[in-house]
């Protein structure tokens, strides 16, 4: 089979779009090389790994051909020891610039996207220097934590009545959250509504 070597144009476009399809969305395609099987444009699409860093794959309309490429994102390391239960931040750690080898290194490896935090986060487990930090050493700071003291609504036909009570496990804001009601030790699960007060419908 005669093979040509192209320069990347559209084609090469269009082969890093169906590339990126197969890693995570924070990886950066980057295609090298292409080289052509045949002429004849392909019918459907389709991505073989051949093997790091080379795939076989095709293009509707286009032909089938061998894709040269790497593969980048970013991934954050911690630059000291972090404990667990202790407070993320960027200045914990260094931005490094990587090369994922294959789609299943990239999925088996869910990283933690610091650029992008919306809320705080903290660690669930002692990170050590140079660690890269995966989603599953981290999670959100709760609203509320087991043994804080709370504000229970309860709210049922014509009826509002707020007392004092306890939460019996950690919870963030609009999530249900099970606590006991002061005095009575009655255990209830509502919503919280704002940080420290749950609402309880009867």
């Amino acid at each position: 089979m005669m093979t040509l070597m192209l320069t990347l144009h559209a084609l090469g476009m269009d082969a890093a779009q169906l590339l990126s399809s197969r890693f995570s969305q924070d990886v950066r395609i980057e295609i090298q090389q292409i080289q052509k099987l045949s002429s004849r444009p392909a019918e459907q699409a389709f991505v073989r790994f051949i093997k790091a860093g080379q795939a076989h794959l095709a293009v509707p309309g286009e032909a089938e051909v061998i894709v040269h490429y790497k593969a980048h994102r970013i991934v954050w390391a911690a630059h000291e020891k972090i404990e667990r239960g202790a407070r993320l931040s960027q200045g914990l750690f260094d931005a490094k610039d990587v090369l994922i080898a294959d789609p299943a290194f990239d999925q088996g490896f869910a990283y933690f996207d610091l650029a992008h935090m919306r809320a705080a986060y903290e660690a669930t487990q002692t990170i050590l220097p140079g660690q890269m930090l995966t989603a599953s050493a981290v999670t959100k700071v709760p609203d509320v934590r087991i043994g804080d003291k709370i504000r229970v609504t309860l709210i049922g036909a014509g009826l509002r009545i707020s007392t004092e009570g306890v939460a019996l496990e950690k919870g963030w804001l609009y999530d249900s959250l099970r606590a006991s009601v002061a005095h009575s030790k009655k255990q209830m699960r509502g919503t919280l509504v704002a940080p420290h007060e749950l609402e309880v419908n009867l």
